[in-house]
């Protein structure tokens, strides 16, 4: 009963965190600044007032971006575009199309979700009840893997130390639980007697005992999977359209983002954390845009550490 009704919880967990909602009176973000250099200014609607924009900004109909000159901007439209922007330019936003735009078809729509306020307070809060205890399931952790079979990976072992690995789903019903002493296991047709079905959450619990046989640690409230055949071919759209910008422009934060921020809607998270650190680490170090989108990534698989090392930079950037 106690099992049952834990994952009941996890699963209510895993549907808040697949859901979001937006206040009828809010207005739709119809593009989004994905780079912006020099001088680029918007006049929102309605306004006579220029504001600066920045990258990660949302940008909404009727309002009208300017470039002054050694300026450039990149932006997305809902429409699935990308817009370049030059020097001594204006662009006016609007639910069409822009000239010489070009299209993205497979671009996740979650990046017009207004970039403030988006980390789930419960979320968090899980992530600050467990401290800095180390992680036992380390991937695919609370997100979903591309992979044609479920491999999950866990925190190396001392020496006669064991785990024992729960694993269930819903749908088919299934549950398996089983003693590890590797930091491996794979999730397949011959562990669980069929098929692993994409787009199906497993959750995941986990113990970690010593050599006495007393438990040491444990996760539960983790959950995995293998990404949707749907949602996998509108992420390999993206990548295909996206890598000839790439190739020429390698770095370009723009494209770079689009590529994260499509693996973040999909919920291919460790994807998407590589792609934002990788801008933070090479491209474009102190990026704030990238970091803040790091802070959820890290809060949303529960990594304490990593979660508070990125939450003290962006404090100090603020500072400065």
């Amino acid at each position: 009963m106690k099992t049952c009704k834990t994952t009941m919880l996890v699963i209510a967990v895993l549907i808040a965190a697949f859901s979001f909602s937006i206040g009828a009176e809010e207005p739709e973000a119809f593009a989004k600044m994905m780079q912006a250099k020099g001088e680029v200014l918007v006049f929102r609607s309605g306004s006579e007032k220029a504001e600066a924009i920045s990258r990660g900004d949302l940008l909404y109909a009727g309002d009208r971006v300017t470039l002054g000159r050694d300026s450039s901007a990149i932006l997305v439209t809902k429409e699935r575009k990308i817009i370049n922007l030059s020097s001594d330019s204006e662009l006016t936003v609007n639910a069409g199309a822009g000239d010489g735009a070009t299209g993205l078809q497979g671009l996740g729509l979650g990046m017009f979700r207004n970039n403030k306020g988006r980390i789930n307070p419960t979320v968090v809060a899980a992530v600050r009840d467990k401290g800095d205890a180390n992680m036992l399931f380390l991937s695919p952790r609370n997100g979903v893997s591309r992979d044609s079979e479920l491999h999950l990976q866990f925190a190396p072992l001392p020496e006669g130390y064991h785990y024992e690995v729960e694993i269930v789903s819903r749908e088919p019903k299934f549950r398996h639980v089983e003693p590890l002493k590797s930091s491996e296991l794979v999730l397949d047709e011959q562990l669980t007697g069929y098929p692993v079905k994409r787009g199906e959450p497993y959750f995941i619990y986990v113990k970690k005992y010593n050599v006495r046989g007393v438990v040491t640690d444990f996760e539960e409230r983790l959950y995995t999977g293998l990404i949707g055949e749907d949602d996998l071919k509108k992420v390999q759209q993206v990548e295909k359209e996206v890598q000839p910008w790439l190739k020429d422009e390698k770095d370009s934060l723009a494209y770079l983002t689009v590529l994260a921020e499509t693996y973040e809607e999909y919920f291919l998270r460790d994807e998407a954390i590589a792609a934002y650190e990788r801008i933070c680490d090479k491209v474009a170090p102190g990026d704030l845009y990238s970091l803040q989108r790091l802070e959820e990534l890290y809060a949303e698989v529960q990594n304490g550490p990593k979660y508070r090392k990125v939450q003290e930079t962006i404090k100090k950037m603020h500072s400065q």
